[in-house]
């Protein structure tokens, strides 16, 4: 078993997420897997602005690794971060982007918590609740 494997102990993309979230990763998958890159199903979620959606793996000290992210319908900006055991951010994907992504190269073998947060959405804020769904891809 590979350590992605072990590292992400079998978490799957939930099957509630809205069409368009799924989708949209989706096809950015597709095209990686053509050249090469695989990935594991992380996580999502229904967010509102200003919610998260965090996952614990263990990630391996000097292996790069890239967290690919999208928003359903209204969702104008999605924050993939990488947080430490202690809390810290080591890294953000600092776009304003629907579909963020983000390379990590952890400096040490540990846990991390891989963060999604809903920063904006089309038009009024109210109670929009907007369907995000993220993945680990790796390899060449």
């Amino acid at each position: 078993m590979s350590w992605f494997a072990c590292a992400l102990g079998g978490l799957a993309l939930a099957s509630d997420v809205a069409e368009d979230a799924k989708s949209c990763l989706e096809v950015q998958l597709a095209e990686l897997w053509r050249d090469g890159v695989r990935s594991r199903p992380i996580e999502s979620a229904v967010l509102r602005v200003g919610e998260t959606k965090e996952v614990e793996l263990l990630l391996y000290g000097g292996f790069e690794v890239t967290f690919r992210g999208c928003a359903g319908a209204g969702g104008t900006d999605l924050d993939l971060l990488l947080v430490d055991a202690e809390g810290n951010i080591l890294k953000r994907d600092g776009v304003r982007s629907r579909d963020p992504v983000l390379v990590v190269e952890p400096p040490t073998t540990g846990r991390y918590r891989i963060v999604a947060y809903l920063r904006a959405v089309e038009g009024a804020v109210g109670d929009k609740a907007v369907p995000v769904a993220f993945a680990l891809t790796f390899g060449s």
